[in-house]
């Protein structure tokens, strides 16, 4: 199948006096899967609309193929799309459901007819033809055996099949998928997801994505685009966004349980969190920051580390997963600010009651610094000098 590169260039969407969409720049290499990734609400289904054509952009333009479509109606944009809720012809068999969209373009109406089924030696082989495509489709999609069976007879996996075959036997430029796993439920949308990314990497087609599901564009995309309050907070492979989240909502958003956020404060070039400090890179300007630091980067015991700077904390509750342990807590020395905890479950094996007293302490290399705008402060966080830690814990 063709892969084809979709560039957004200064793309803005107003309705009214709402200012929806600001300015989107956005490059999108051929074959790559794309994730559209944040909140109801920050654009990204209207964005998704301006790529299919459904809505006109108040300013900018969209290439695809090299193609400028930005004033191209929906069909003339060769692409296809996926919708949330399948959009299946009920009254249709899976087979002519999948050849709908062959059907349609290249039959013309009279051909259409069923007499000419009998009378039109090009309509028969045309039809013989779209039959091949949708037995090697359904094929690969695992569907083959139902293609006699209606919409009703199919169970919501089934249905989201039929709908993804429907839009890939066209060999789209452009494949377009608006939430389409949000109506399943949770066993099937993980077996959907890793079917989709497998199928899509198989067929090489440059694939949009849109969902509010981290799990989703985590596990599935290339590339993962956050978007909060119509514009783009970062574009970046998964790990990337992750690990590196260039704004306080990027790394909100992301991890499950979100990340702890603490405020924090920097002067005489120290980092100060919560009672702790910790050396930050030299000519670090004195300013009041947010410093997140996710559960699974927090070490906790149940006696006082040695060698390192700990809050102090009280349990609040702990919630067992089975391999792993969610502690929450609030931190004692300071303003009892609420922490969670990833650990392994076999800290909790011993019981552990609400109000006991555990340490908790930051890996200091894992500390994100974001400045009161949340934007990220590109510094270095490192643990403080040892005559330092001495006076931190002799104070306790």
């Amino acid at each position: 199948m063709k892969a084809s590169r979709v560039r957004i260039q200064g793309i803005s969407k107003r309705f009214g006096d709402l200012e929806v969409l600001r300015r989107i720049d956005l490059d999108i290499e051929p074959g790559k899967l794309v994730c559209l990734l944040g909140p109801s609400g920050c654009g990204k289904s209207t964005l998704l609309r301006i790529l299919a054509g459904f809505e006109p952009p108040t300013e900018g333009t969209v290439s695809i193929g090299g193609r400028d479509v930005t004033t191209f109606p929906s069909k003339k944009r060769d692409i296809a799309m996926v919708f949330q809720n399948f959009a299946l012809y009920p009254h249709m068999s899976v087979e002519s459901n999948i050849a709908a969209p062959l059907v349609m373009s290249r039959l013309s109406f009279l051909r259409r007819q069923p007499l000419f089924r009998f009378f039109s030696p090009s309509a028969q082989k045309i039809r013989r033809e779209i039959r091949e495509r949708v037995v090697e489709t359904a094929s690969l999609l695992q569907i083959d055996k139902l293609l006699k069976r209606k919409p009703a007879q199919l169970s919501g996996g089934q249905k989201q099949r039929v709908a993804i075959g429907r839009a890939i036997i066209r060999e789209p430029l452009l494949f377009l998928m608006d939430e389409p796993l949000s109506s399943l439920d949770a066993g099937l949308r993980t077996q959907m997801r890793g079917e989709i990314a497998a199928l899509q990497k198989r067929l090489g087609i440059t694939t949009i994505f849109v969902t509010h599901d981290q799990t989703e564009a985590m596990t599935m995309a290339d590339q993962v685009v956050v978007m909060s309050g119509g514009v783009i907070l970062q574009s970046g492979s998964p790990r990337e966004i992750f690990e590196d989240p260039a704004h306080l909502s990027v790394a909100k958003f992301l991890g499950s349980p979100s990340i702890n956020v603490l405020d924090g404060e920097i002067s005489d070039g120290l980092l100060r969190v919560e009672g702790l400090s910790f050396r930050v890179s030299s000519g670090a300007a004195d300013l009041l920051v947010k410093v997140g630091i996710r559960p699974e980067e927090l070490l906790i015991g149940r006696t006082q580390p040695p060698d390192a700077p700990s809050w102090r904390g009280k349990i609040q509750r702990v919630e067992n997963l089975g391999h792993e342990a969610l502690v929450y807590l609030t931190i004692e020395e300071a303003s009892a600010a609420r922490l969670v905890a990833r650990v392994a479950s076999d800290f909790v094996a011993d019981p552990i009651q609400p109000s006991d007293t555990i340490f908790v302490m930051p890996r200091a290399s894992k500390l994100k610094v974001f400045k009161e705008d949340g934007r990220r402060h590109d510094i270095a966080v490192k643990q403080p000098p040892r005559s330092q830690q001495s006076v931190l814990q002799a104070a306790r």
